[in-house]
């Protein structure tokens, strides 16, 4: 009969704990039955949502202070970042690069004008008089470097983007396999193994977009919760029809002892 396999698992899974709000939580029950889905070997802990992203080439990235440095030095430094490394690897430095490099340029421009006895003009006269130059080639050289880092940036956010959107809809896919897994006819180790299948595949599976994060999540361990409060009512059905099986063979023990001793009527 359908209903026996679902009541008649491999091996008897315990549950008891009936305020099962989350999946760390229900998953402590199995976890003293020797049942708690487990990773394989090799694949590390699951990082977080935000921590996740692909962070280019394996290589070690120098950390530089470009406010110790002079103007040249930065464009130099900067485009040395940008050739060798991704953008994940170095946009905790570039993205606050400009001001550094404006507050550096007025400073030497300052000093410079200072050593040739000219004093530095300020904004609104420059506006009105030719404005002096100082190290044009160094200022182009930084505009076309910034420019060519934003763009990068740009074509990186949104390859991240689209991921995101691609790793979303893995996710919704996970969880209908989760929500159908209830509505299997199969013995309830075998349903527990798909389970910590599903799991995993979750766990696997990158960054979603931020703005549908909390509500997936909910989605999520709402159905992980469900099938723990499936497995745990398949349990208590399946103990019931012990008890009653047993409750059955007593009483036809007792018929068949009254026959032997010829009470039967």
């Amino acid at each position: 009969m359908e209903q026996e396999n679902l009541l008649n698992p491999e091996k008897e899974i315990n549950v008891t704990d009936t305020s099962m709000t989350s999946e760390k939580t229900v998953e402590t029950s199995f976890e003293k039955e020797g049942l708690s889905p487990k990773k394989p070997a090799g694949i590390p802990p699951e990082k977080p949502e935000d921590a996740k992203e692909d962070v280019g080439k394996n290589t070690e990235v120098p950390i530089i202070d470009f406010s110790l440095l002079d103007t040249e030095t930065i464009v130099e430094k900067a485009g040395q970042l940008l050739k060798d490394h991704e953008i994940p690897e170095i946009r905790t430095m570039l993205d606050g690069i400009a001001p550094v490099f404006e507050k550096k340029y007025r400073e030497e421009k300052a000093r410079f004008l200072k050593e040739a006895g000219k004093p530095e003009q300020p904004e609104k006269e420059e506006e009105k008089s030719e404005p002096l130059e100082y190290k044009p080639e160094v200022r182009k050289a930084f505009d076309t470097l910034y420019r060519e880092y934003k763009d990068k940036k740009a074509r990186y956010l949104k390859a991240q983007e689209a991921k995101r959107e691609e790793n979303l809809a893995k996710k919704l896919e996970v969880i209908e396999e989760l929500k159908q897994l209830i509505l299997k006819e199969e013995t309830l180790q075998k349903t527990f193994q798909e389970f910590r299948d599903i799991q995993e595949k979750w766990r696997q599976i990158g960054p979603v977009p931020q703005s549908r994060l909390n509500g997936l999540l909910e989605t999520y361990h709402l159905h992980v919760e469900n099938f723990y409060n499936y497995v745990k009512i398949n349990k208590e059905l399946r103990d019931l029809d012990l008890k009653r099986n047993l409750e059955d063979k007593l009483a036809l023990c007792e018929e068949a002892e009254k026959l032997s001793e010829g009470i039967y009527i």
